[in-house]
């Protein structure tokens, strides 16, 4: 069983706003048999992720901060677990890139540019929060690659953007991949701080908790 895109999209986005976000990713375990498709799947994750905002105009903040969340998360639909995409390896390192895209694109259409916008907006905590609820987590030597493709799309939001939401959504994800790696998050945390001395004090102060691992 297919789905094309925009039945896709109405799927993912189309539902009661007015939902608690305790009770967002309960909406969000709606199993369909095209899920199965993985192919299918990563087109269309990739297709809206490269190009967000007029695709999602329709929709409130709320409908797509609760979708994006339930996107992510491992106790949602659990869309982002490299073990389903063991024969699509080069489709899943573009789906993660895509991730940086959508960051950069959504916060500035979408998100108040405030570091506090990942707290009180819905698609804000949502793109904050990838990086920690996400089930990407290349700890051992076994999947250099992923590691690769996570830090790069990590450095090129952070330098890349000039959002607090954006730039605090990679700080987030440099801040846990600290405590297994931090040869390599350390001088992406470096270079931001050395070449952004105009980005928010509340930004940077975040930085330096992520250089640390201090994240939460």
């Amino acid at each position: 069983m297919s789905i094309t895109f925009e039945e896709w999209i109405r799927w993912n986005f189309d539902r009661p706003e007015a939902v608690e976000p305790s009770k967002a990713l309960a909406l969000d375990v709606r199993h369909a048999k095209w899920e199965q498709d993985t192919r299918t799947r990563l087109a269309h994750l990739i297709r809206l992720f490269e190009d967000p905002v007029d695709v999602l105009r329709p929709y409130s903040d709320n409908q797509i901060g609760m979708s994006l969340l339930g996107m992510f998360d491992s106790g949602g639909r659990g869309w982002f677990r490299p073990s389903d995409y063991r024969n699509q390896r080069e489709e899943f390192a573009r789906l993660v890139h895509a991730v940086g895209q959508l960051v950069v694109m959504l916060t500035a259409a979408r998100c108040p540019n405030k570091p506090d916008s990942h707290e009180k907006t819905r698609i804000g905590s949502a793109l904050y929060m990838f990086w920690d609820i996400a089930p990407i987590w290349p700890v051992d030597g076994s999947q250099d690659w992923l590691l690769d493709v996570c830090l790069e799309e990590m450095r090129a939001v952070l330098v890349g953007s000039n959002h607090c939401v954006a730039q605090c959504h990679a700080l987030h994800g440099l801040g846990h991949f600290q405590l297994y790696h931090p040869d390599r998050t350390t001088p992406i945390v470096d270079e931001f701080l050395s070449t952004r001395a105009r980005a928010h004090p509340e930004v940077r102060d975040y930085a330096m908790l992520a250089r640390g691992g201090r994240v939460i």
